[in-house]
């Protein structure tokens, strides 16, 4: 893996690639309280196959923090779907598939008009609603305390053991829980905490692209009602066989079992080649 930096007003911002000339590249996007290590597992089972490249968004991984206040519109969704469509017109990717992770999977969406050589999601632990309260409503009320912005000890453990399952996937959520910027958490979390706030249909822009989308959703999830989510999406027209649940996995699926994650990524990416 090569490790590089891109400058953004904000500061740099770290990525990490691993490109060796396949047909086919794919961007992972990570997860709230995450960072691009979490996807260290599928880079292994991925890199024989595809071009992998992922980044740390503003304040997470090593990306540096967001210190000046007049930058701190990169700790918005507005700000983080403008650092992932510059990022990747810099970088000049084509015909490329993005895999991503909770908050990461809403950066995608959100970006996907914008991507016009994108060729597909696999949307791995999120939920996306048409409304909050269809979106909150899959959701479970723990949910809430993975926005606390300065954790102790004690609640980094709590919110590392609700996000995986596994020993290793929890070790590294406590990492990126130490190492990430608290004042991301508090600035973030208002999108869906204050009641102000516009909500973005991102059912509508998954119909709306026609792109083709695979979500991964982790049986025990301890933040997201997987099962009842699953139904929701069927409702909304969605195949049963675009939604997949993997056991023995929460809601950082691709830390719990990354081979599972992997098999699947590259049998969607196969299917719709």
């Amino acid at each position: 893996m090569q490790s590089s930096y891109m400058t953004f007003d904000f500061g740099q911002l770290h990525y990490q690639q691993a490109m060796s000339g396949k047909k086919q590249t794919i961007l992972f996007l990570h997860g709230f309280n995450s960072s691009s290590a979490s996807f260290s597992s599928l880079f292994e089972l991925l890199k024989d196959r595809f071009n992998l490249v992922s980044l740390d968004f503003s304040g997470h991984g090593q990306s540096d923090p967001i210190t000046d206040k007049k930058h701190l519109n990169y700790y918005t969704i507005q700000g983080l779907v403008e650092i992932t469509t510059q990022f990747i017109r810099r970088l000049n990717l084509q015909n490329f598939y993005i895999a991503a992770s909770s908050m990461g999977c809403h950066m995608a969406v959100c970006a996907m008009p914008e991507l016009k050589t994108l060729q597909g999601l696999v949307l791995i632990g999120c939920i996306h609603g048409r409304t909050k309260e269809k979106t909150m409503s899959c959701s479970f009320p723990e949910i809430g305390t993975i926005f606390n912005p300065t954790p102790n000890t004690s609640e980094i453990t709590a919110i590392a053991s609700l996000s995986a399952s596994s020993p290793e996937g929890i070790q590294q959520m406590m990492r990126d829980l130490k190492n990430n910027d608290g004042q991301f958490r508090k600035i973030y979390s208002s999108y869906y905490l204050e009641e102000t706030n516009a909500w973005v249909d991102e059912i509508k822009l998954l119909e709306v692209s026609g792109l083709p989308h695979l979500h991964i959703q982790g049986v025990q999830d301890k933040l997201i009602n997987s099962i009842y989510y699953k139904d929701q999406l069927i409702k909304e027209g969605m195949k049963a066989s675009q939604i997949q649940l993997i056991n023995d996995a929460g809601h950082m699926v691709h830390l719990d079992q990354s081979k599972a994650c992997a098999t699947l990524i590259k049998d969607f990416i196969a299917q719709t080649t």
